[in-house]
């Protein structure tokens, strides 16, 4: 005879294991616990109870009972048939032999049950992680795809224009006669510096719609308006399009096609270069006429500009004290000069011989203004401090839909 792994049980009874653990509040998500969670302490059963149990107890096997317990414990496995398989001496001539047997039966296909359900999860478990890490993979975007980046997307170019019509108010009469007033007087020329001229008011209200409508249509093309960057990942506080020639504000260099989406830079219209050839004109005339020197370096040589970098200032951009270096060594030692459109709000512009902000010297450059610089000014420093709000002539932005800020065109000779 084996021994009982069970502490005797005066209140055990089959129906217990049917009944217990299956209140319907259970979760369904652990296995149920045949067992009560707490020992109940109950009524001893009648004398009625316990012969009622004692003859059933009494009853013999049949054929069929025996093959159907056989089956039940033949199908479970791994099952410990050393543990809770035989009961004691005691309670095989009790009435709860057949009690006790069903009760080590049911302890061990629960463990079994449990051992198989844990197993089950983890395997799930398992698979589920898998499954969900390749899923996230495939979902979620790269940090650098489209439509992810802070910065403005920059396969669509940037339009100078205002996205919207604006209804600007009408012009009062006194500022109309303080613009008419301005162009009939025409420009005026200033010798700032040996090789650096200005010529004041010399572009026409019709010139800059002009030149305002054309840079808009170019810069929605191809190799129109972009945000051009540094290899540190730093940007520029402007937009740039570049007209005959890419500048690579990366390497330094012109090229004939531009790095970041291979398109090639627009040619520079025929307008626009009879204006600076007009310009050169007027200022080597200025020179001529104004300065005790007519020989030697103070002459503004002559540009036939094959390349023109257009530059839009937004009202908070700048650009720090730089020197223009990228042309060529011929172009250089000539001392071809920088011609510079301005248009829209008037700008503080800096210049000096050395890269420092304190040491630099400012001028107001306003709508229409040109500036020259060549010969010994050629190499000088010089950036945007600032751009004045609200300084654009009237005239020129209800003829145009121009965003608030300066439209900048630099002419050069590679």
């Amino acid at each position: 005879m084996s021994y009982s792994i069970f502490e005797k049980d005066e209140h055990f009874s089959v129906e217990d294991h049917y009944t217990a653990g299956n209140s319907s509040n259970e979760s369904n998500t652990r296995p149920s616990d045949i067992f009560l969670k707490k020992k109940l302490v109950g009524l001893k059963p009648s004398i009625l109870q316990l012969n009622r149990e004692k003859r059933k107890a009494t009853l013999k096997f049949s054929g069929d009972n025996k093959d159907i317990l056989q089956s039940t414990l033949s199908s479970s496995k791994n099952i410990n048939l050393s543990g809770g398989l035989f009961v004691s001496r005691e309670y095989e001539n009790k009435y709860v032999k057949f009690g006790a047997r069903m009760r080590c039966d049911l302890v061990n296909r629960m463990k079994d049950v449990t051992l198989a359900w844990h197993e089950s999860v983890s395997s799930t478990s398992d698979k589920n992680v898998e499954l969900s890490s390749v899923e996230n993979h495939k979902i979620a975007p790269k940090a650098d795809g489209p439509g992810n980046s802070s910065n403005e997307n920059s396969s669509s170019p940037f339009d100078i224009f205002l996205k919207k019509k604006v209804m600007r108010l009408k012009p009062s009469f006194l500022e109309l006669n303080r613009e008419k007033k301005k162009a009939a007087k025409g420009f005026s020329g200033i010798v700032i510096r040996p090789g650096m001229v200005l010529l004041k008011n010399y572009l026409s209200i019709n010139n800059q719609v002009m030149i305002v409508n054309k840079c808009r249509q170019l810069g929605l093309g191809e190799g129109g308006f972009y945000q051009p960057g540094f290899q540190d990942g730093g940007l520029l506080h402007l937009k740039m399009m570049c007209l005959g020639k890419n500048w690579d504000c990366q390497t330094r260099r012109y090229g004939e096609i531009r790095p970041i989406d291979g398109s090639v830079p627009p040619r520079i219209p025929v307008e626009f270069s009879q204006l600076v050839e007009k310009a050169i004109k007027e200022s080597k005339s200025l020179v001529a006429t104004n300065s005790n020197e007519t020989k030697g370096g103070d002459e503004i040589p002559l540009l036939l500009p094959d390349i023109c970098v257009v530059n839009f200032y937004t009202s908070t951009a700048k650009l720090g004290l730089h020197q223009d270096k990228g042309e060529s060594k011929k172009s250089h030692r000539k001392g071809l000069p920088i011609v510079s459109f301005s248009i829209g709000d008037s700008a503080e512009f800096l210049y000096g011989d050395q890269k420092d902000v304190d040491k630099a010297d400012t001028l107001i450059l306003e709508s229409g203004d040109v500036l020259i610089f060549g010969e010994r000014s050629r190499n000088v420093f010089h950036g945007v401090r600032s751009i004045r709000k609200d300084t654009a002539p009237k005239a020129l932005l209800q003829e145009t839909n121009l965003q608030p800020g300066r439209l900048n065109l630099t002419f050069r000779q590679y």
